[in-house]
C-alpha cells in the first residue's frame, strides 16, 4: 500500500462502506528543487526574483479571496 510508520488513518462512513485514507507524517526535509526536473524557469535572486514572489503572492490571495491583487 505504500503506508509508512507516523502515518496517520482516517476512516469514515460511506453508504454502506468504510473508506481510509492514510496521510503522510510531517517532515523537516527541505523540498527546495523538488520540481527543477519539471520547469525550466529560472529566475534569479535579487529584484526579480522578490517581483516574481510578489506577483505569486497577489494571484493566490486573488484566486482564493477574490480580493483586489493591491497593484494601483
Amino acid at each position: 500500500m505504500g503506508i509508512g510508520p507516523g502515518w496517520l488513518a482516517i476512516q469514515r462512513i460511506v453508504d454502506n462502506h468504510v473508506e481510509i485514507y492514510f496521510v503522510t507524517p510531517e517532515h523537516n526535509r527541505s523540498l527546495a528543487g523538488s520540481l527543477a526536473p519539471y520547469t525550466n524557469v529560472h529566475i534569479p535572486l535579487g529584484p526579480e526574483w522578490n517581483k516574481a514572489k510578489e506577483k505569486a503572492w497577489d494571484l493566490e490571495v486573488q484566486e482564493r479571496y477574490g480580493l483586489p491583487d493591491g497593484t494601483d
